[in-house]
This record gives structure tokens, sequence and C-alpha cells, in this order.
């Protein structure tokens, strides 16, 4: 059964990264959130850094299979404690990596994975929202068509044409995992096919960088794909399955979905102490203040709670025989109920200070908004999940 209990190396790397967050993350999040331009607040710099300490690639160590789903969250906590949308950028590199371990022939690992190790500014990035197919395919009723991205057939290469959005590290990675339509008469769960497309691929290119009002320090953008050009050898897994490979992505991303807002949520509380500490009304710093004491407690409640949640989810994802198929969306709206919980609280305690732009709190609470629709709308999620209690 899992434990609470980190092992000695889990121990030295959460040290590690919480170190590299307060010296190279922290000091600089307020200055790049708020820039005009939602191109210019990613970080090349940050990534380099994070690069060198190896956690890039993390996922892809030296043996061959990947770092255990456990040891990632942990450290995705910490790289959100310091900034959401950083660790975000992580996350989605982290996954692509475990779909391509999995998922990946042999040729395509040794295609692309050896510029992922070499390159310092190589992210990846997974391609399924577009503006007409969000949450409709994780409704269980079965029945999305899927998305509008077409692809045809040529003999021994397809041709991709139509459009993806909202996509994280859009506007910055290398290779793309890209979800397209290869069989019209058949519904999402049987007509798509996934599909490895680097980023100079002919006919591919970067629309819109969306302007966020949160999580700014990672691109989301708009792809275009106008008759792309992409060889038979990049389709990822089975013609028409795409679906599955799906499956065997969202229990592990919508538990970093969890993590990183447990690392958001974990900042905002630790915020709204230091400030109750030093903020006098009443004769007295305001923590000493029931009202305000009951808020913190309820704070740190949420939080602790939901990291055993997200902790069991992670495990459970690589525990067959403990696996709960209702972790996998119910941990994710858990923990974005919370963190916007714990948010709204923290402006409680702030008081005006919190929306005032120099203050670190209103970004937070910004981000914090953001979760609510991370890896699907919420009542998306919730249907999801009662699908899963019917067929016990």
């Amino acid at each position: 059964m899992i434990g609470f209990s980190l092992t000695q190396e889990q121990k030295e790397l959460k040290d590690s990264v919480r170190n590299f967050v307060r010296k190279e993350i922290m000091p600089k999040t307020l200055v790049l959130d708020h820039k005009t331009n939602p191109e210019d607040c990613f970080s090349w710099e940050i990534i380099g850094k994070l690069s060198a300490l190896g956690l890039r690639t993390f996922m892809l160590p030296a043996k061959e299979s990947p770092a255990d789903a456990l040891t990632s969250i942990i450290l995705l906590e910490e790289l959100a404690y310091g900034d959401i949308g950083i660790a975000i950028a992580l996350g989605q590199t982290w996954k692509v990596t475990r779909l391509i371990m999995k998922h990946g022939t042999p040729v395509q690992k040794e295609k692309f994975l050896a510029d992922f190790y070499s390159d310092t500014r190589f992210l990846l990035a997974i391609a399924i929202t577009e503006p007409d197919f969000s949450s409709d395919y994780i409704l269980p009723y079965g029945k999305s068509g899927g998305p509008g991205l077409a692809a045809n057939f040529h003999g021994d290469f397809w041709r991709l044409n139509g459009t993806k959005h909202f996509i994280a590290n859009g506007g910055t990675a290398s290779l793309y995992a890209v979800f397209a339509k290869t069989k019209r008469s058949k519904d999402f769960r049987n007509g798509t096919t996934a599909f490895l497309v680097p980023r100079n691929s002919p006919g591919f290119s970067i629309g819109r960088i969306h302007d966020k009002s949160g999580k700014r320090l990672i691109t989301n953008a708009e792809l275009i794909f106008n008759n792309c050009y992409v060889p038979v050898e990049n389709q990822l897994g089975d013609l028409h399955r795409g679906y599955e490979i799906l499956t065997n992505f969202f229990p592990l991303s919508n538990a970093y979905a969890g993590a990183e807002a447990i690392g958001l949520a974990r900042r905002i509380y630790d915020e709204s102490v230091k400030w109750a500490k030093v903020r006098v009304q009443g004769g007295k710093p305001i923590i000493g203040h029931q009202s305000v004491g009951v808020m913190l407690s309820e704070m740190k409640m949420l939080i602790d709670a939901s990291r055993a949640y997200v902790w069991q989810t992670a495990w459970s994802a690589e525990t067959p025989e403990y696996f709960d198929p209702t972790f996998i969306p119910l941990a994710n709206v858990f923990t974005s109920r919370m963190v916007m919980r714990v948010a709204e609280l923290a402006l409680e305690i702030h008081g005006g200070y919190g929306m005032m732009r120099e203050m670190e709190i209103e970004k937070l609470f910004r981000d914090a908004a953001m979760c609510l629709h991370s890896d699907g709308a919420n009542n998306t999620l919730l249907l999801k999940a009662l699908d899963f209690i019917k067929k016990v």
C-alpha cells in the first residue's frame, strides 16, 4: 500500500527543485506575468536552467522505463509553488514523453529523442482541443464526432488540414502529438489517429498566442495545419486508435493538473500566513483574530486533503489492481475547486491589498481561476465519473 514517507532520492530531488524555485523562479514571476505581449511572458532562460538541472528530460532517464508517476507529482507541486505556468510547461513535456515511450516505435524514439536530449529548448505538446471540439470528447455518451482536423492518406504520407487551439506549449514546443480524424464515417473513439508532428513540418505554423488572464508564463497557442506533410512513419500508435492512446494519457494528466493546483494553493496559503503575521488591525496582527485563523486552518486542511487524493490517484495509475477510474476526473475537480476556495479565502485575508497588481496574491488568484478548466470543464469531468460509477 502507498506510504507517505519519501525515499532518500525523492527527498533530494524535492529539495533541489524547491531551492531552484526560490532562487530562479519566484523573483521573476511578477515581472514576466505583467508583460503586455503574452509571448514575452514565457522565459527560455528558466527553461534552459531547468534543462541544466535535468528536469526537462526527467521522464527519460538512462534506463528504458520512465521515472515513476509519484516522484513526478512531487516535483510538479514544487515547480507550481514557484509558478504554475512553468510547472505545466514541464508537465506537458513529461506526459508526451511517456506517450512516446509507451506507444512510439523504435524508429520514432531514435528519431525524436536524440534531439530531445540534446536541445535544451526542446519542449513537447499534445494537440487535442479545437474551437468546436473540446470537452465533448470527455463526455460519456460516446457520440463525439471527433476533431475537425482532417488527415488524408496519400500512399506514404498524410496531409493534415485544420486548426487546434488553447494548446499548452503550443507556441514553444519542438514536437507535437496531434490527434486528427482519419475515418470520417466513425466517431472520435473509432476514427481518430495520433501523429508526431515536428515544428518545422511543411504546412504547419503557429497562429495566435492566446492572451490569458492567468497562467501567463506558459504559452497556449493556435496551431494551423495547411496541407501539413506528415510521413507515414510519424503515425503514433495504431490507425484509427488514437482514443486508446488518450485513455493511457488521462490518468496521469489529471493527476498532474491536481499536483499543479496543490503547489499553487500552497503558495497562496504561505503568502496569506506571511501577510496575516505582519498586517495589523484592531491593535494586533490579524493572524490573532479568530476569523482569520479559521480561514487559514481551512486552507491548510483543503491542501493536505488534496495532496493525499492526488498521490493516491498517481499511485493507482501504475497499480492496476487498485486502480479506480473515478480518481481520474474527480481528483482534477476536487483540486481545482480546492485551489479556487483557497484563493478566495486569501483575498478575504488580504482585503483590498489583494486586488492590487503589485501584490503577488493578485496574480496567484488569476492563476487559480484558470484551474477550473484544466484538462476538461468540471461538470464534464463529473459526468465522466458518473459513467464509471454506473458501470460498477
